[in-house]
């Protein structure tokens, strides 16, 4: 598992069968590095291509039966590793702290994209 795969998979937990462009949607990457890691996650049987029968030139990513095994394990050592690293936070400061980091994501998405924002 990479950092890169987690993403996917939580997004392939919550819904089974995305596009590869849907998923490039929602996890905010570009194509190449989703074609890539949906490639890695197959070779580690992690998820499968499905051409959807409707639009032979669109595939569907499904989860396999080992990814879907794993959702029980993971999502708890991954909240586990959360509660360790904010432990001695209050909740308001854990809450500020994933403000600040989302901002921080956005603003510099958009100071990739060109947007330049003045606002503090």
């Amino acid at each position: 598992m990479t950092a890169g795969q987690w993403p996917v998979l939580v997004h392939l937990w919550e819904t089974d069968g995305l596009s590869q462009r849907e998923l490039c949607e929602r996890i905010d990457i570009e194509e190449a590095t989703m074609t890539r890691t949906i490639d890695g996650m197959e070779r580690a049987g992690l998820v499968e291509r499905v051409r959807s029968p409707g639009n032979r030139s669109r595939y569907s990513i499904r989860l396999t039966p080992k990814a879907i095994g794993l959702r029980n394990t993971l999502l708890p050592a991954m909240n586990d590793m959360l509660k360790s690293a904010t432990q001695g936070f209050a909740p308001h400061e854990v809450e500020r702290t994933r403000d600040l980091l989302i901002h921080l994501i956005e603003w510099s998405r958009d100071d990739l994209c060109g947007d330049h924002r003045t606002e503090a």
